[in-house]
């Protein structure tokens, strides 16, 4: 369910603004004690290109810091979007969507910059651990019966129509026979 999350918003930020109707205008980074906005085009983009998964979640206690992630909606309404996470000592974003664990994305050298001056002079919050999600559990959720099986004269090659079309063969080529033998 993350994925499909995650690719819808990625869809949906690499649109045109106009096509998507809605576009980021500011990030704002936020610790324990204050938040600074961040409204450069070039480190939004950066930010909005980021689209691949980290290889793993990563290991050990982080802190971190809020990103709040504020948008233009079709109304020309500035709102906030969605939140996530920055932490800084992985390199990466977390983005919880409430279901257990978090999905990750790495930050990019140039984004990673912005954030850390956007992050000076603010507290981030405590520490702790952060996991992957659980891996997808396989559900049976409707049983579908197997096609009825087909006859078996109809599915097996040596049954009764085989056998019948090499007899007509044999006798029509037997006949030819004897009609070429009572010519000469």
């Amino acid at each position: 369910m993350r994925l499909p999350a995650l690719l819808a918003v990625t869809a949906a930020l690499a649109l045109p603004a106009g096509a998507a109707a809605k576009e980021v205008t500011a990030l704002d980074v936020c610790g324990t004690d204050g938040c600074t906005r961040i409204s450069d085009r070039a480190t939004l983009r950066g930010f909005e290109e980021g689209s691949e998964l980290a290889e793993a979640a990563p290991a050990g206690r982080h802190r971190a810091y809020l990103l709040r992630v504020r948008i233009r909606d079709e109304a020309g309404k500035v709102q906030v979007g969605w939140t996530s996470l920055w932490l800084p000592k992985a390199g990466v974003m977390a983005l919880d969507d409430g279901q257990p664990g978090a999905t990750f994305m790495p930050v990019g050298p140039a984004l990673e910059r912005a954030l850390r001056r956007a992050a000076r002079g603010h507290t981030a919050r405590a520490a702790r651990r952060y996991a992957a999600p659980p891996p997808p559990v396989a559900r049976v959720t409707e049983v579908v019966p197997a096609p009825p099986t087909a006859r078996a004269a109809d599915s097996d090659p040596s049954g009764p129509p085989a056998l019948a079309w090499t007899g007509l063969a044999t006798v029509v080529l037997l006949a030819a026979g004897v009609w070429r033998a009572r010519r000469s």
